[in-house]
């Protein structure tokens, strides 16, 4: 069977191209032979339609008549607010019925395109099983493909609603909107009259009542770690073996109202006790016209770049297992998002302020040692931070941000003033300490054909107080502490480059990046050594590497980065992973950690990380 599957339709920074390799390998795999855009521009410019009108369903139709093809796949991406909908028709080529309208919502484009291709996939393999029952059969007894059944006044077209919101570790924003109704309308305008279109609902979980349509997600997993660092401090276990749990429920009342709940539950097996249960996200939100609100703990990400961000400041960070890669932790906050076509203005008002979890000093993740003379298994350097503020958690914060969304690029602007979500330590009385800050930034994204340029620029100024000026705090002696130092003012900067290479070797994927960060406050210009130097680790640093998409039944996937110090290059911090899928429900992967680096630099603490890992999740 022949199927023409143009590329999906709509802005690139969508993630239209991870949808239609997902939906490509999806039909390849189930034994379809996939016609693409190529073929379908070709066909176009015989017939001579005019491109504005390709994708009607009767244009279709001729043009997958004119190459053959069976059935013609045509896939469109739109976007409202904070909600992307990938909207899937699939039309009978020789009669341009429609017989199948899908959808699939997501919120993330980075991290969740390529699963929706493969769920459009899926449902498209599934839909054609019951068009022409019996096809594999003819296939496997004929040498020349069977024409499609004619079509029957019979003939159901399906619309299937299927609300998703699976969360990766990536982090990106997971925002929501409500429909889109200059897309509605151009569905009537096309479709009035062709068809009739009847409604057969799907709906994951718990099913619809009341009005209500739920959607559960997530996965059930287990890693191990094996640290083989010879140099791995006294005290810190080599091995951790852990369960989790993470589930996404969303409920969705009318096109208007939504809550959602995102628990974590996580049982470390071993004797690190890295047990955790938290709540990353559960809010209310409901869209207007050209607004949504939102009240409640959310997770936001700010920024273009794909690894190291220096305008991410909203949430705090879960570093239970180290700073790389460490998950965002929920912040209550009441927001609104003014929508101004594809442009937007948040403001947000964030209180009370949730600190970071921090690893404990048993654990290979932590980077720096117990103080003198306390026990790494009890110490705790959270127990009694100091905040600025002298209403500590509850001190107002206040964030907004600018996004203006173009063709081809899209330019950011943001301020935040509130705690630095990541504290420095005051050594002379072994203390956390929260200073408040302005930080001002903006960040871009430009794509040029299949290589997008990201930029991120932010200027902070750290703001004493009273509480720093003449901190609560007393020495080893018992006299009063000394004025907390602040850091001076200071310029970060993040520039990268990517790039994608499709039909890379056997029609694979291969994705180089790199991206470098540079501070003025770093040593690396110049500059004095900052207060909070101790925990300021990527100031100056440059990652480099890929991800190689190998478009396979089994999805598989190698990833590399390369993360070292531009003023120490002998300080790497170097990852490898390998995963695939297995029966289309479970992830799995296996990879390794190698941190090397000279004596006295900050790199030091990174040879520690040196791992192999192992994972395994059931995702439902």
């Amino acid at each position: 069977m022949r199927l023409l599957v143009p590329d999906v339709r709509g802005q690139a920074r969508w993630g239209t191209a991870n949808l239609t390799r997902g939906i490509v390998q999806e039909l390849e795999t189930g034994g379809y032979t996939v016609l693409q855009e190529d073929a379908f521009a070709e066909a176009g410019d015989t017939l001579r339609i005019d491109p504005k009108v390709r994708w009607n369903p009767k244009a279709l139709a001729a043009i997958g008549k004119k190459i053959d093809a069976h059935w013609v796949l045509r896939v469109t991406v739109t976007k409202r607010g904070w909600l992307y909908t990938a909207r899937a028709l699939l039309v009978n080529a020789e009669s341009g019925q429609i017989e199948m309208d899908f959808r699939s919502d997501y919120y993330k484009p980075d991290a969740e395109t390529r699963d929706r291709g493969y769920r459009i996939g899926r449902k498209t393999n599934q839909k054609l099983e019951t068009l022409w029952p019996g096809r594999r059969a003819q296939l496997a007894n004929v040498t020349k493909p069977p024409e499609p059944p004619p079509p029957t006044d019979t003939t159901e077209t399906t619309t299937v609603a299927e609300s998703t919101s699976i969360l990766d570790e990536v982090d990106t924003d997971t925002d929501f909107g409500s429909g889109d109704t200059d897309f509605d309308a151009e569905f009537n305008a096309e479709f009035s009259g062709d068809t009739e279109v009847t409604a057969e609902a799907e709906f994951d979980g718990f099913g619809e009542e009341d009005g209500w349509v739920w959607s559960v997600r997530g996965w059930v997993g287990s890693k191990y770690w094996a640290f083989v660092s010879p140099d791995l401090l006294d005290g810190k276990s080599r091995q951790i073996l852990k369960a989790g749990f993470r589930s996404t429920v969303t409920g969705k009342f009318g096109d208007s109202a939504r809550v959602r709940l995102l628990p974590l539950v996580e049982v470390d097996a071993t004797n690190q006790r890295l047990h955790r249960l938290i709540v990353e996200e559960a809010f209310f939100e409901y869209g207007f016209r050209h607004a949504d609100v939102r009240i409640g703990w959310n997770t936001l990400t700010w920024g273009s770049a794909s690894a190291l961000h220096v305008v991410d400041v909203i949430n705090a960070r879960n570093f239970a297992e180290g700073i790389v890669d460490a998950p965002k932790v929920g912040q209550p906050m009441a927001s609104a998002k003014i929508l101004l076509g594809n442009h937007s203005l948040s403001l947000l008002y964030l209180t009370p302020f949730i600190p970071p979890a921090l690893p404990r000093f048993d654990t290979p993740f932590s980077v720096i040692q117990a103080p003198s003379g306390q026990d790494p298994q009890t110490f705790d350097y959270g127990d009694a931070p100091l905040y600025a503020s002298s209403l500590e958690q509850w001190h107002p914060q206040v964030a907004t941000r600018l996004d203006l969304v173009f063709s081809g690029f899209d330019v950011h602007a943001g301020y935040f003033y509130g705690y630095n979500r990541f504290p420095f330590v005051h050594l002379p009385t072994d203390t956390l300490v929260y200073p408040l800050l302005h930080h001002i930034s903006s960040d871009a994204s430009i794509l040029f054909g299949n290589t997008s340029l990201k930029l991120e620029g932010a200027y902070v100024i750290h703001t004493p107080t009273d509480r720093t000026r003449n901190p609560p705090l007393t020495l080893d002696n018992g006299r009063p502490a000394a004025e907390i130092p602040m850091p001076g003012p200071r310029v970060m900067v993040v520039a990268g480059v990517e790039h994608t290479f499709d039909n890379f070797v056997g029609g694979s994927t291969f994705i180089p990046l790199a991206e470098v960060i540079g501070d003025s406050d770093s040593q690396l210009f110049g500059g004095d050594r900052p207060p909070d130097d101790i925990v300021r680790f990527f100031e100056n640093h440059l990652v480099y590497g890929f991800r190689w998409d190998f478009n396979n039944g089994v999805g598989s996937q190698i990833t590399f980065t390369d993360l070292f110090d531009l003023r120490n290059p002998t300080d790497h911090l170097i990852t490898l992973e390998y995963n695939e899928r297995w029966f289309q429900h479970y992830t799995f992967a296996i990879g390794g950690r190698l941190g090397t680096a000279r004596d006295g630099t900050k790199g030091t603490f990174f040879r520690q990380l040196t791992s192999l890992y192992t994972e395994l999740r059931l995702n439902y």
